[in-house]
């Protein structure tokens, strides 16, 4: 959609949040012992705060970011980054060779 919209001066980007600091996510991990099991695979150490997640739509809505499109603007805290695992699968069609990036995460 990206591609095809760019010339219409229309940006499609995906916003990809991490685990936030929410009343719902805070009621399921009602322990410290649930909090820290979630918490030592955020890179940067913590739950994002919802305004961060808002601060982030904000800028992809202004004409700040009038030259990004197409993109997953990840709002994480690196989690994505710390969980993306490489696979080379090679088929053998007409000598093709495919590279398969699979993302996970344990949340």
């Amino acid at each position: 959609m990206a591609v095809t919209h760019a010339r219409e001066n229309i940006r499609v980007n995906a916003l990809c949040p991490g685990p936030l600091r929410t009343p719902l996510l805070m009621n399921y991990l009602d322990t410290n012992e649930k909090k820290n099991r979630r918490l030592v695979h955020i890179p940067i150490g913590r739950f994002g705060e919802p305004i961060e997640v808002a601060n982030a739509a904000l800028f992809l809505a202004s004409d700040e970011s009038s030259f990004v499109t197409g993109t997953d603007f990840k709002v994480d805290g690196g989690l994505t980054a710390a969980y993306v695992v490489s696979y080379i699968i090679s088929i053998r069609n007409k000598q093709s060779y495919f590279i398969f990036n699979l993302f996970f995460s344990l949340f």
